[in-house]
């Protein structure tokens, strides 16, 4: 643990954010659960201090270990993101303009199930811890469904046109030479 004490340490010094023994602790703590290489570890936390997006008075253990795995493997990481985006667009007033088109169906439909922007926008800091779980958990149960539904489309023939007609032509082909 005391080799992630340090590269925690090191991460958050090179961002320029002074930490306190026990935050450094609970990284610690957390990162040795997660049974990682230590050169993964190490990866990760260069990554996060070379990316420019990175605020690191916001920085989260989830969003270091989204440089380690990938965030579509990991639904909850994806989940925290998305969490943060809509917050970050309730507090700045906007959720009166409705949902912006550029949004997932996925973060939609989490937001839907936990009251909606105005319920998020009105709640106090207790309530909001509660809708923020209730939205990580609706959003992981809604990837786990439309990344099925997408696997059904392949399946069922469903899919993208051009996927269809290059079906088509190897069928066609295959056929031809078969002859």
């Amino acid at each position: 643990m005391t080799f992630l004490s340090s590269a925690v340490t090191r991460m958050f010094a090179l961002m320029g954010k002074k930490t306190t023994p026990e935050i450094i602790f609970e990284w610690s703590r957390f990162l040795s659960k997660q049974n990682l290489p230590q050169n993964v570890v190490l990866e990760a936390c260069m990554q996060a201090v070379n990316d420019p997006e990175v605020d690191p008075y916001r920085f989260t253990v989830a969003k270091l270990l989204a440089y380690v795995k990938p965030v579509e493997d990991d639904p909850k990481a994806l989940a925290l993101e998305e969490w943060e985006k809509v917050v970050s667009y309730v507090s700045s007033g906007k959720s009166r303009q409705g949902i912006p088109e550029d949004w997932e169906q996925r973060t939609v439909s989490a937001f839907t199930s936990v009251g909606g922007l105005f319920a998020i926008g009105d709640a106090d800091s207790n309530k909001l811890s509660y809708i923020r779980n209730s939205f990580i958990k609706a959003y992981a149960d809604y990837s786990g469904i439309y990344k099925n539904r997408e696997k059904q489309m392949l399946i069922e023939g469903n899919s993208n046109p051009m996927i269809e007609a290059t079906i088509e032509k190897l069928c066609e082909s295959t056929d031809a030479s078969s002859k």
